[in-house]
């Protein structure tokens, strides 16, 4: 399901949850509608309700901190390729009506900044799976800190350490191990060696 429109339906059905059952599938259902109409899409409305029932019980849990993550595509001063370390779980209700948990990001090249979970859909920021053991207990205080240690190299071997296992990851996901060249271009392809 789409997290725009699950945390739409999520925003919508606390509003609605002393309903009855059947009222409250059809406001979740014209919901969807609404949000159609807002949006330009075209989900049914009863798959959709259906989905986000199923979803409702499996809402999406921020990945740990330590973990390293890969732009897939440039934004702001992000590279494609770009990779970070999610450095903080927050918690982000209040924030917007999308609430939930948000994580923290701080990107090789010294960016920083926080994102929801349509955030990470929406910028293409990929999860790898890697966790960082030696950044996994990393104790965020405040933004200075953060930059102080960015500065000091507390993340400085991670990245070209991870970099070069992530690059082989890749090339075996993709099946480019054909040749040096092949591996050396891929690499290329993907940002691996820009640093």
């Amino acid at each position: 399901m789409n997290n725009e429109l699950f945390y739409y339906l999520e925003a919508i059905a606390e509003g609605c949850q002393d309903s009855p059952d059947g009222a409250r599938q059809a406001i979740l259902e014209n919901a969807v509608d609404d949000f159609n109409a807002m949006n330009g899409t075209c989900y049914d409305s009863f798959d959709a309700y259906i989905n986000y029932l199923k979803a409702s019980s499996k809402k999406p849990t921020p990945p740990p901190v330590g973990t390293i993550v890969m732009a897939a595509r440039p934004f702001s001063n992000v590279k494609r390729g770009e990779l970070g370390v999610v450095y903080e779980n927050y918690n982000r209700n209040g924030f917007d009506r999308e609430g939930g948990q948000g994580v923290s990001i701080l990107f090789s090249n010294g960016f920083y900044d926080g994102f929801s979970a349509s955030d990470l859909e929406r910028f293409n920021i990929q999860m790898t799976g890697v966790v960082e053991e030696s950044l996994a207990s990393y104790q965020f205080k405040d933004v200075m800190s953060l930059m102080d240690d960015y500065r000091k190299g507390v993340f400085d071997q991670q990245f070209p350490q991870t970099r070069f296992r992530l690059a082989h990851f890749q090339l075996i996901k993709n099946d480019f191990i054909a040749d040096e060249q092949s591996q050396t271009a891929a690499i290329s392809a993907v940002g691996f060696n820009d640093r």
